[in-house]
């Protein structure tokens, strides 16, 4: 679920506010009307409701949301991290990725530096990676350093799942792991 920018939920609110505020104005500048009693009920209603919308729109806690990457079709210039228009490389997802609970979702294919994913690739505390089987989804860093590198994670439900890891490199004679966490 996507939240509405919060001049929009404010406006709407304000909206719901300001009919009733009309008819007080008519009130005062005319004092042979009285409100009846259904009129003030009335009012109490969309007070409520207005004050369930500036809840809604303006504390929302941001909600699990499943992202998508394809290195064959995925576009960081044009693409929106939606199954129908994915982003091109992880990186640039984990970037415009925020908050917790979400899941990054990497279609077949290679994501390497050629296809410019920048190593190490920072895996963020509470999204998850998941490739579409480790012998199609594959993210090699060409022999360039670690590959992922996860520090800080504490969430646990974030889960790194269902690709291959490999091209981790570095100075001869010394052993890297693929991922630092």
């Amino acid at each position: 679920m996507r939240r509405l920018p919060f001049p929009l939920g404010f406006f709407l609110t304000l909206f719901l506010i300001f009919p009733d505020s009309v008819q007080e104005f008519r009130q005062r500048t005319n004092p042979k009307k009285t409100m009846t009693g259904s009129r003030f009920r009335h009012k109490s209603i969309r007070a409520m409701v207005a004050s369930v919308l500036v809840l809604f729109f303006c504390f929302q806690t941001a909600s699990a949301d499943n992202y998508y990457v394809n290195a064959s079709t995925g576009s960081d210039s044009a693409g929106h991290g939606a199954q129908s228009s994915p982003w091109k490389t992880i990186t640039y997802a984990l970037n415009q990725i925020s908050g917790s609970g979400h899941t990054l979702y990497m279609a077949a294919g290679t994501y390497n530096p050629t296809l410019g994913e920048t190593f190490p690739i920072l895996v963020k505390n509470g999204v998850s990676l998941v490739g579409g089987g480790v012998d199609v989804s594959i993210i090699d860093a060409n022999s360039t350093e670690i590959v992922l590198r996860c520090v800080g994670i504490v969430d646990v439900s974030t889960r790194i799942d269902g690709f291959t890891i490999k091209g981790a490199g570095g100075a001869p004679g010394f052993t890297y792991l693929p991922v630092r966490c």
